[in-house]
């Protein structure tokens, strides 16, 4: 038993903190409810009393119409007051709600890349809209049970004290059976409550994987393979489901039997008691009405005991995201930022170290990370090109200097300050990035190229797609104006993809131009339509480009050579065809520069 006591103490600690931390930002909202709440108990409770009343004014042949209207006007003032509190209550909850996806969300698109990794994509998506959405429902439920239950529940006690102590105690002990067993079951609830939303999380996931690799799986026949996964997922949500709600139903017969037999109880001693003449028929009717409106709260402690182990089991989940501390932030790790971001854009690299989080490569070799000991200078303007073999760190490079990761060892300066010093934001918006893989936003074309260009006009917006031979594009939508692109751009092919993010580079006009295989996918009419819209960006606009094709970095001011984390030479196109080996016999591949060539370079694909 004594094992089991941190546990119970974390599961009160985790569902007090869904209200002390999610309801205190609207607590004016919570207290609204709570005055209603208490105002409505008085209504109700006055009600038993005023039949009473009633009861005897019959006996004695009294006057009652005044009587009679009061309990009329008592009966509608608490039907307005609950929806006045059920009105505060779900507009609180709403506003819960709101605060907490938009602080996940805030968390998710601020996050760094190595945090993002330890998750599923799905798992992140049922966090943001299911387990909010459980928040939403649980939060409603349980407040009202809780704050209207719990006080016309006292005040019913406190009412039927003053009508007869003896059936007072009757009923104690009956309801005190019944929440003994209800609280024993709660335990069970809350790990049934986190597997059970675990488990839709691993179907979301397991859906978000299949769709995302569709046309692969379809090529390959293996929709049968992906759908085991998927049932596998759906069974094991259903299971835990299943199990939470026998365990859930099992609680209100429990508290119904207990609340009946009391019932019987009452009316069985209290009959005895008025055949004796102890007990007044009057008094005995106010006591059942006041012991029927015990029964409610009584029998909504087992839901609203559900809902909290829910709400907390979700609370859980999304405070998980919320709790990432990370190391790439707005200031620097080590003090807050303060300084502005330089005029010069010299890009230097000083000894950079670094190697994946365990997360996103599975292990971490220490001694062997993704790039080692990178040194090199890049002067403002110039157009450097950056080759290798797969898995050479060729876009790690990138990734560090946008500060997607930070560094493990060594420095990355522009214009002679530590980049982790610069406001994080404010760096980013120092460079144009195009991936290999190209990012499409569902959406218009226009909101894809706005980007990295909040305020660009419509006119601007087209003179980008013309220099990216896209302008095609507009016109062809069902309403006559520009193409709507689906989800990842599946209605574009790979090589209008890219052109669409080297528009949005164009666009956005930012001084440094990131360059990560870009033209990988573009046939070479269109390539060379882009290496003629790079060379026309604006003047002193420094280029980094990664690049397989020798093609496209041939006439870089210099080029960096990286073999297995390391850079292997830095020169010109003509210095490396004299000296390095690898870059001529790439170059002799591509047909750059005749002779014959041996593919005896190590060629092992990793990721990069």
């Amino acid at each position: 038993m004594r094992e089991n006591a941190p546990a119970r103490r974390e599961d009160s600690s985790r569902i007090g903190s869904v209200f002390v931390k999610r309801v205190v930002r609207h607590k004016g909202l919570f207290i609204a409810a709570a005055v209603v709440s208490v105002v409505q108990a008085a209504v109700s409770l006055a009600q038993p009393q005023v039949v009473s009343t009633l009861l005897e004014g019959f006996q004695a042949n009294r006057e009652v119409y005044g009587w009679i209207g009061l309990l009329v006007g008592l009966l509608l003032a608490g039907a307005v007051l609950m929806g006045i509190q059920q009105l505060c209550i779900s507009v609180m909850a709403e506003n819960v709600v709101r605060d907490t996806r938009s602080s996940l969300a805030r968390e998710l698109l601020g996050m760094s890349f190595s945090n993002l990794s330890r998750f599923r994509r799905g798992d992140l998506l049922s966090r943001a809209t299911s387990d909010t959405q459980l928040l939403r429902q649980a939060l409603i439920q349980s407040s009202v049970q809780l704050i209207s239950g719990s006080i016309i529940g006292v005040g019913a006690l406190i009412a039927m004290a003053f009508v007869d102590l003896g059936l007072l105690a009757l009923t104690v002990v009956a309801i005190l059976c019944s929440l003994l067993l209800v609280l024993l079951a709660a335990r069970r609830l809350k790990s049934l409550a986190v597997a059970s939303q675990e488990g839709a999380a691993a179907y979301a996931s397991a859906i978000e994987r299949a769709l995302s690799a569709l046309p692969t799986i379809r090529s390959y026949n293996a929709v049968g393979t992906q759908m085991s996964a998927v049932q596998n997922a759906v069974e094991q949500t259903w299971d835990n489901g299943v199990r939470f709600a026998r365990l859930s139903a099992w609680l209100t017969p429990v508290t119904s039997v207990a609340v009946q037999a009391s019932l019987l109880l009452v009316l069985g001693v209290g009959g005895f008691r008025v055949a004796e003449g102890s007990l007044s028929i009057a008094a005995l009717i106010a006591f059942v009405m006041y012991l029927v409106m015990l029964v409610g709260p009584v029998g909504q402690t087992a839901s609203a005991i559900s809902a909290l182990h829910q709400a907390a089991a979700a609370d859980a989940r999304i405070s998980e995201i919320e709790s990432v501390t990370d190391t790439v932030a707005s200031a620097s790790r080590h003090e807050a930022s303060t300084q502005p971001l330089p005029q010069d854009t010299t890009i230097a690299f000083s000894g950079v170290t670094f190697a994946y989080p365990d997360a996103s490569r599975g292990s971490r070799e220490s001694d062997r990370p993704t790039v080692a000991e990178v040194t090199f200078r890049v002067a403002p303007g110039e157009k450097v090109g950056i080759v290798g073999p797969s898995g050479a760190g060729k876009s790690t490079l990138l990734s560090l200097l946008e500060r997607f990761y930070d560094v493990d060892a060594g420095s990355i300066e522009l214009g002679g300050i530590d980049i982790q010093n610069l406001d994080v934001d404010a760096l980013r918006g120092m460079f144009s990035y195009v991936q290999q893989d190209a990012p499409v936003l569902a959406g218009s074309i226009f909101e894809n190229l706005r980007l990295g260009a909040r305020d660009a006009s419509d006119v601007e917006c087209r003179e980008a797609l013309e220099r990216v031979n896209l302008a095609y594009l507009l016109g062809q939508g069902a309403d006559g104006n520009e193409t709507r692109l689906g989800d990842q751009g599946a209605n574009l092919s790979g090589g209008e993809r890219q052109r669409l993010a080297i528009g949005r580079a164009l666009l956005a006009q930012r001084p440094v131009l990131l360059l990560d295989e870009a033209t990988s996918q573009i046939d070479s009419q269109n390539e060379s339509l882009m290496q003629k819209a790079l060379s026309e960006m604006a003047p002193g606009t420094t280029q980094l480009i990664v690049a397989h094709r020798l093609s496209t970095i041939v006439d870089s001011d210099q080029i960096i050579v990286m073999r297995d984390g390391v850079i292997e030479d830095i020169g010109t196109h003509t210095e490396l065809l004299e000296r390095n080996e690898f870059y001529l016999m790439t170059a002799r591949q591509q047909m750059l520069v005749a002779g014959e060539w041996e593919q005896d370079v190590d060629l092992e694909v990793q990721p990069s």
